[in-house]
Protein backbone atom coordinates (compact mmCIF):
# COMPACT_ATOMS: atom_id res chain seq x y z
CA UNK A 1 0.00 0.00 0.00
CA UNK A 2 0.91 3.38 0.11
CA UNK A 3 1.80 5.84 3.18
CA UNK A 4 -1.34 8.44 3.36
CA UNK A 5 -0.30 9.58 6.54
CA UNK A 6 2.67 9.84 9.14
CA UNK A 7 3.30 10.83 12.39
CA UNK A 8 5.83 10.04 15.14
CA UNK A 9 4.20 7.29 16.14
CA UNK A 10 2.03 5.68 13.30
CA UNK A 11 1.20 5.63 10.06
CA UNK A 12 -1.15 5.15 8.04
CA UNK A 13 -1.33 2.72 4.71
CA UNK A 14 -3.91 2.93 2.21
CA UNK A 15 -3.84 -0.38 -0.09
CA UNK A 16 -5.06 -0.62 -3.49
CA UNK A 17 -8.92 -1.61 -3.17
CA UNK A 18 -8.90 2.00 -0.77
CA UNK A 19 -8.68 0.22 2.88
CA UNK A 20 -6.32 2.70 5.17
CA UNK A 21 -5.36 0.49 7.92
CA UNK A 22 -3.24 2.56 10.66
CA UNK A 23 -0.14 0.74 12.33
CA UNK A 24 1.93 2.05 15.64
CA UNK A 25 5.90 2.56 15.07
CA UNK A 26 8.07 1.96 17.83
CA UNK A 27 11.56 1.60 18.56
CA UNK A 28 10.99 -1.87 17.83
CA UNK A 29 9.56 -1.65 14.61
CA UNK A 30 12.11 -2.63 11.62
CA UNK A 31 12.36 -0.54 8.83
CA UNK A 32 13.97 -1.83 5.36
CA UNK A 33 14.43 -0.35 2.49
CA UNK A 34 16.48 -1.14 -0.82
CA UNK A 35 18.93 1.29 1.17
CA UNK A 36 19.65 1.80 4.96
CA UNK A 37 16.60 3.40 6.05
CA UNK A 38 14.67 4.76 9.80
CA UNK A 39 11.01 6.12 10.82
CA UNK A 40 12.26 9.41 9.18
CA UNK A 41 12.00 7.57 5.51
CA UNK A 42 8.21 6.94 6.35
CA UNK A 43 7.00 9.84 4.66
CA UNK A 44 3.42 10.28 2.53
CA UNK A 45 3.11 8.60 -1.13
CA UNK A 46 6.09 6.55 0.05
CA UNK A 47 5.32 2.82 -0.72
CA UNK A 48 5.13 0.01 1.41
CA UNK A 49 4.88 -3.44 2.45
CA UNK A 50 3.42 -3.59 6.40
CA UNK A 51 3.72 -6.22 8.52
CA UNK A 52 2.08 -6.09 12.12
CA UNK A 53 0.68 -7.57 15.31
CA UNK A 54 -2.60 -6.59 17.41
CA UNK A 55 -1.30 -5.11 20.67
CA UNK A 56 -4.77 -3.66 22.92
CA UNK A 57 -7.02 -2.12 20.08
CA UNK A 58 -4.65 -1.06 17.38
CA UNK A 59 -1.76 -2.87 15.57
CA UNK A 60 1.56 -2.51 15.91
CA UNK A 61 4.14 -2.55 12.88
CA UNK A 62 6.69 -5.37 13.39
CA UNK A 63 8.44 -4.34 9.86
CA UNK A 64 8.11 -2.17 7.26
CA UNK A 65 9.74 -2.38 4.29
CA UNK A 66 9.58 0.38 1.67
CA UNK A 67 9.41 -0.27 -1.98
CA UNK A 68 9.95 1.33 -4.96
CA UNK A 69 7.15 3.84 -5.92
Amino acid sequence: GRVTDVSASQITVTDAQGEALSYGVTASTIIRAPTTATAANLVKGASVTVTGTTSGAGIVARSVLITAA
